[in-house]
């Protein structure tokens, strides 16, 4: 049974607005919280999900209201766990994510209709909030609840990971993956299990966009580090330039024409740099399937991962890089920069992966050195940065439209925190990002901020359609 999402009325009845905690919870109180949530899933909007259940779970963001614990070394950035006196469950509660790919959010709680144990941040091994250690399979448990960039339904055939591409991207993380986690390893090579009992809630869109080297940005007539705004041909890559290097179709001569631009280090071995995700990535996904079309399979990496120095990436005139990671593409762009090679990278459009020159944009460290390109002239923003005026009115419609499942009804103090997390995702706040959107409600004039006049109903395969009354 499909459970209606809590209004924001009721947010401000169970006092997720406001409220007023017992100080910062313990590592050990949290282990002992009676209302554990665990959430696997996508990488590309996890920021936004974080800042989510802060709101929605703790009423807040304050040291003083919750602590987030991370993970350090191979599991840096992958797994969290959130935790606070919640007055949502009227006791502690703990929130487990394990950020490893949109498809880490479908099969590892649809598969087989049970779901398969996944890795979680384990508490017993952090040091104040720096963990060095995950959940054996032992020890670890089946995800409540998954997040994808899209709908499960698209991770299959060629959006879902073969053997040996988990064994490549994971066995740095885990050791060996598959006997580490047998059961999981097996589920993740399965094609989607949402079913008829499957629970499928649309949550918000997300921007992806493609990011190009300094040197590609500046053969194109624009500037390193930057970000592009409105329509031009500037700084601009063509759709099907970006299928056929997306599919392999190209060799170094070859991309470097479809791209419009020369060679400009012809002693490099590497002519052209294409900087992925694998098939477990929502964001490898939806630009399969955006650039593609259902069912074509992209070309896959011929580099066994590895980016290379001088040009030289591990030979190949045009090497497809797969990144477990965002953090690992920005370093691939980076790299790419670094060594003067057209690149391309996909990825999404959230504050941490933008290039450094974010002009608009406020509390931004990161020295990312690429750039954004705009696709077919559109930039996804017109009058500034965070105005996505350009997704709102359909011209821009690299935008995926993210979901959140599970197998069915969770408990009631569970269910209770995913309702105030998809209302604080559906809400205007996930603007302070410039990645999500919120989907239109119907409303005519409703469609500023962040809010698109069009939805896929969170079908990948759809074309937007114009909600309506707006």
């Amino acid at each position: 049974m499909k459970r209606t999402l809590i209004s924001t009325g009721l947010v401000a009845a169970f006092g997720l607005i406001g409220n007023v905690h017992a100080a910062g919870i313990t590592t050990a109180e949290a282990l002992a919280a009676p209302t554990q949530l665990f959430l696997s899933g996508a990488t590309a909007n996890a920021a936004t999900i974080r800042a989510a259940v802060k709101t929605a779970m703790c009423g807040g963001t304050a040291t003083t209201d919750s602590n987030e614990w991370t993970a350090s070394g191979t599991y840096s950035g992958k797994f969290f766990a959130i935790a606070c006196n919640s007055s949502v469950t009227g006791g502690n509660a703990v929130f487990y994510f394990s950020s490893l790919g949109s498809n880490f959010g479908v099969n590892p709680v649809l598969y087989n209709g049970t779901g398969a144990k996944t890795p979680k941040l384990n508490l017993n091994t952090c040091t104040g909030l720096v963990c060095s250690g995950v959940t054996t399979e032992a020890n670890s448990s089946i995800p409540d609840v998954g997040y994808s960039d899209i709908n499960a339904t698209a991770f299959s055939g060629p959006n879902a990971p073969t053997a040996a591409v988990l064994s490549r991207e994971f066995n740095p993380v885990f050791g060996n993956f598959a006997t580490a986690y047998p059961t999981l390893y097996t589920a993740m090579q399965a094609d989607s299990a949402a079913n008829e009992t499957t629970v499928v809630v649309p949550v918000n869109g997300m921007q992806f966009g493609i990011m190009i080297s300094n040197i590609l940005a500046t053969s194109l007539g624009g500037t390193a580090n930057s970000y592009p705004l409105g329509l031009s041909t500037s700084q601009s890559i063509a759709t099907p330039t970006i299928a056929g290097l997306m599919a392999g179709a190209y060799n170094g001569a070859q991309a470097l024409k479809a791209l419009g631009i020369s060679d400009p280090t012809p002693a490099n071995t590497t002519k052209v740099a294409v900087c992925t995700r694998p098939a477990t990535s929502g964001t490898k996904a939806w630009a399969n399937t955006f650039f593609l079309g259902a069912g074509a399979a992209p070309k896959g990496d011929n580099t066994s991962s590895t980016i290379g120095t001088g040009g030289n990436w591990s030979g190949q005139q045009v090497a497809y890089v797969e990144n477990l990671s965002s953090g690992d593409l920005r370093t691939c762009m980076i790299a790419a920069t670094a060594q003067g090679i057209p690149a391309i990278g996909i990825s999404s459009l959230e504050k941490g992966q933008l290039p450094k020159d974010t002009t608009g944009l406020t509390g931004l460290t990161a020295a990312n050195t690429y750039a954004v390109a705009r696709i077919d002239g559109v930039s996804p923003d017109n009058a500034s940065t965070t105005d996505r005026v350009n997704t709102r009115n359909g011209l821009y419609t690299y935008v995926g439209e993210a979901t959140m499942q599970s197998r069915g009804d969770l408990g009631d103090a569970q269910q209770a925190i995913v309702d105030a997390i998809v209302a604080s995702l559906t809400n205007s706040s996930v603007c302070a990002n410039p990645g999500p959107t919120t989907q239109p409600d119907g409303t005519s004039g409703n469609a500023t901020g962040c809010e698109t006049k069009w939805t896929r109903s969170a079908d990948p395969f759809a074309r937007p359609v114009v909600a309506a009354g707006e």
